[in-house]
């Protein structure tokens, strides 16, 4: 993806999107020489805000106060940073909100106690949320606003309102589908985030579509559930490792593997070659998402597009339905259907 957003100017600032948003939208609390760095990183990536729609509302919108929606991250303040897909989840994000008139503030919650003054105040008109869910009090505090929650869920608990996100059990099931119509009798799964619930679908999905074919499959995955922070590369590279040491002892090893996440790919990739596993001739990939580095791999591989621009899309228009028509007792889950992209 070419995400030109807010998070592209953030990165080149050195600042927060909390920031960076504060100067879009003329909000004091920022010194002159971060606001001068902010407008140097638009000016220099050629991003122009989203504007806001003047004019006439619609009858039906008259009682939107303040034309503000705030997308609140809890515990994944790294990710827009490391992670293509939610970049382009927030982009789209950013975009449909700036076609139905309103304005968009980051807000990164690392304190359950302190949420951003625009939502504290009473100052947006509605939440889109992303990450785990907060503790309790601050739940209270934030379910007078109606929300919609992006991406799969972290955990069972803890969560209320929408949620748009991706089909899961349709991406395993894609995924198992393209190893077996390609002649694979054992295929394996790649459990590279045992913790996430999103995960754990598509692997289910995954076995659960093997064993109707009548194909072998393994689930190889972390054994301890150890976790490792968004972008700690070292972590990450050694989790992998581990897990392809085990899947080149497998007896009778699988010859299709699917990996739930594509920017793990490529160190699936030079982990598999110090087993002395060739990718693409040893074993036939399958990734997930439409990460860049996908792009430079040799030999190139299918992979499934999880679609963020229809689920950031598809959280605005399912806010703004509760924005227009409020629904307190309603909780709807849309699922976004992927997309198979394979190589060549």
């Amino acid at each position: 993806y070419s995400v030109m957003s807010i998070i592209e100017v953030a990165k080149l600032a050195g600042c927060s999107h909390t920031t960076v948003s504060r100067v879009i939208n003329q909000k004091p609390g920022v010194s002159e020489a971060a606001a001068l760095k902010v407008q140097a990183a638009m000016r220099k990536l050629g991003y122009t805000p989203p504007a806001r729609r003047r004019g006439p509302q619609p009858k039906a919108r008259k009682a939107i106060r303040t034309g503000n929606v705030a997308l609140l991250m809890f515990g994944t303040e790294a990710t827009p940073m490391v992670a293509p897909v939610a970049a382009a989840v927030m982009h789209s994000v950013e975009d449909a909100l700036g076609n139905h008139g309103f304005t968009l503030a980051l807000g990164q919650v690392k304190d359950s106690n302190r949420i951003p003054p625009a939502v504290a105040n009473g100052n947006v008109d509605g939440l889109l949320l992303h990450g785990n869910p907060p503790s309790p009090e601050l739940a209270d505090r934030l379910k007078r606003y109606p929300a919609v929650w992006l991406m799969s869920p972290r955990s069972r608990t803890g969560y209320w309102g929408d949620r748009v996100c991706p089909d899961n059990d349709a991406i395993g099931r894609i995924a198992a589908e393209y190893l077996i119509e390609r002649g694979h009798e054992r295929i394996a799964f790649l459990g590279v985030d045992v913790t996430h619930l999103g995960f754990h679908a598509r692997s289910q999905a995954f076995v659960d579509t093997a064993h109707e074919a009548g194909v072998a499959v393994e689930v190889v995955a972390q054994e301890n559930g150890q976790k490792y922070r968004p972008g700690d590369q070292v972590a990450e590279r050694r989790v992998i490792h581990a897990l392809i040491e085990r899947f080149a002892a497998l007896p009778n090893r699988p010859t299709g593997l699917f990996v739930p996440r594509g920017q793990a790919t490529l160190m699936v990739y030079e982990a598999l070659r110090a087993q002395g596993i060739e990718p693409g001739r040893g074993v036939t990939i399958i990734a997930c998402d439409t990460d860049p580095t996908l792009a430079g791999l040799n030999p190139q591989i299918a992979t499934i597009d999880v679609r963020p621009d229809r689920i950031g899309k598809q959280a605005v228009e399912q806010l703004m339905r509760h924005l227009e028509k409020p629904m307190p007792h309603a909780k709807a889950t849309i699922l976004v259907e992927p997309s198979l992209i394979t190589p060549g």
